[in-house]
C-alpha cells in the first residue's frame, strides 16, 4: 500500500489555507456559497511552483490533459454548470487569478451535502465547495489520483463543532474510496462526476484516514480533521 508522503500533505493544506484566508470578490463569493466553509483545501501551486495571483483569467477552455484525466470534462457543458454573475470579472478585478484559470469552462456536481464547481486553468483545475476556492496543478493530481481537502467550522460563541467534512477530486480509474476508523467500519464514499463530499458531523469515531485502490493499487493517507 502507498501512503501518501506526510510533507507533501502539509504542503496541500499550508497552501489551501493560504487560499482561505484570501476572499475572492462579494459576487463571486455567493456564487460560490452552496457548500462547506473550508478551513483546508487543496494547494495552490501553479505548475512553475510560482504561487503569486494575478489578472490571468481567460476564456481559454479546458484542456486535452485534464479532459484526459477528469471525465466530468468530457461531458457538454450546460447552462447549469455556469456559475452566477461574471466570475471572470470578478478574478480580474480581484487580482486573484491563477494562471489561465477558466471559471466560464465551470461544471456543477450537485451532491448530497451542496453543490460543487470545477474550472480548469493552466496546467491544473480550480474547484469550490463554499466560499473558499483553491487550485490542483495536473501533475499533483495524476502522482496521487486523490485530492483530499479537510473542513471544520465551530460556533464562534461556544466553540462547538459547527461543521465537519471531507471531500475531494478523484481522477478516472480510482475505485473503492473509503474512510477508514480505528476501531470502527469504514465508510464507503460515493464518487459522482470526479468529485465526492462527505459530511461527518455526528460520525463517531471520525475517520483517520482515507483509503482507495487503482491500477498501481492500494494507496493511503492521513486525514487532519481537528
Amino acid at each position: 500500500m502507498t501512503l501518501i508522503p506526510g510533507l507533501e500533505q502539509q504542503l496541500v493544506e499550508a497552501a489551501g489555507r493560504r487560499h482561505a484566508r484570501r476572499r475572492r470578490g462579494t459576487s463571486l463569493a455567493a456564487a460560490l456559497a452552496v457548500a462547506l466553509s473550508a478551513l483546508a483545501s487543496f494547494t495552490l501551486l501553479s505548475p512553475s511552483g510560482d504561487n503569486s495571483g494575478g489578472d490571468s483569467a481567460t476564456a481559454g477552455g479546458v484542456s486535452p490533459e485534464l479532459t484526459e484525466l477528469l471525465a466530468v470534462f468530457r461531458r457538454p457543458r450546460t447552462t447549469a454548470d455556469e456559475l452566477p454573475g461574471d466570475p471572470l470579472a470578478e478574478l480580474r478585478s480581484t487580482g486573484d487569478a491563477r494562471p489561465g484559470e477558466d471559471p466560464t469552462s465551470s461544471r456543477r456536481v450537485d451532491l448530497a451535502p451542496g453543490t460543487v464547481y470545477l474550472w480548469p486553468m493552466d496546467g491544473g483545475v480550480c474547484r469550490s465547495w463554499g466560499t473558499s476556492g483553491g487550485c490542483m496543478p495536473i501533475d499533483i493530481l495524476r502522482r496521487r489520483g486523490v485530492a483530499v481537502a479537510t473542513s471544520l467550522t465551530r460556533d464562534p460563541d461556544g466553540g462547538e463543532i459547527d461543521s465537519l467534512a471531507v471531500a475531494g477530486i478523484v481522477v478516472d480509474g480510482i475505485r473503492d474510496v473509503r474512510l477508514v476508523r480505528e476501531g470502527a467500519p469504514d465508510i464507503p464514499v460515493q464518487l459522482t462526476d470526479n468529485v465526492f463530499w462527505v459530511d461527518l458531523r455526528g460520525v463517531n469515531p471520525p475517520p483517520s484516514s482515507i483509503r482507495w485502490a487503482d491500477e498501481r493499487g492500494q494507496h493511503s493517507q492521513r486525514l487532519h480533521l481537528f
